[in-house]
């Protein structure tokens, strides 16, 4: 556990961001949007950039940095090269190089890397994204960690008694408040133990004119044509 979360706080998210989405992207905190009810700023304490913790977390697990500053410990990253995907992990990788841990790539299609490598967790560390198809958080957390879902969409094999039992008291809790307030409990739970390392949420960027009075454009990105109104 203490390697995951160096990993995923030896990640600079806002440089990923700024440089390669040019502040278009938000860097992720969560993994949970922040639009999304539930959302807790810093919620995934991990889900930060600090090297020098990252560097201790390392040393804790036995892989203290040699006198040339290299570690005992290398990184095969599995990703597919669609869109800005290779250098968003580039990126990542020169992250973890920083630190000396030595890290390589594992590219393949991303059609290849779903049906082969993912089902039978023949992988270090690999890319995935996430899309909620209700804005609920239920929608991440049980398909994403519940052991219900392995073999499915949960591709990281994350398996906790404590907190399947969480989520599954969530799932049938009626009252709203008290419902995130469960799935909060649970999403810390993950959060701690780092199975998979969020780094950041897409935004939808949307070209309007003044000569548009009234438009309505989903978290889906669907414009509402039928309410839309000229100026």
């Amino acid at each position: 556990v203490r390697v995951r979360q160096a990993l995923s706080l030896a990640i600079n998210r806002q440089a990923i961001c700024d440089a390669i989405y040019e502040g278009s992207a938000q860097p992720a905190d969560d993994i949970l949007p922040s639009s999304m009810e539930g959302y807790r700023e810093g919620a995934w304490a991990y889900a930060a950039y600090d090297p020098d913790k990252a560097a201790q977390l390392l040393d804790e697990a036995g892989y203290a940095a040699d006198a040339n500053g290299k570690r005992n410990l290398s990184i095969a990253l599995t990703y597919n090269l669609d869109g800005d995907h290779k250098a968003v992990m580039e990126m990542v990788m020169a992250d973890w190089s920083a630190l000396g841990i030595e890290t390589s790539s594992n590219t393949a299609e991303w059609a290849s890397i779903l049906s082969n490598t993912y089902p039978n967790a023949d992988f270090q560390v690999g890319r995935l994204g996430w899309i909620a198809d209700y804005p609920i958080m239920d929608n991440f957390l049980y398909p994403l960690f519940h052991s219900d879902s392995l073999g499915g969409d949960n591709r990281s094999g994350y398996s906790n008694p404590e907190f399947d039992a969480k989520v599954d008291e969530a799932r049938t809790t009626v009252d709203d408040k008290e419902r995130v307030a469960k799935m909060q409990e649970a999403d810390a739970m993950v959060a701690a133990d780092c199975p998979v390392i969020p780094i950041m949420f897409y935004t939808h960027t949307v070209a309007g004119s003044d000569r548009i009075k009234h438009l309505y454009v989903d978290p889906q990105k669907h414009a509402d044509l039928g309410t839309a109104e000229l100026a």
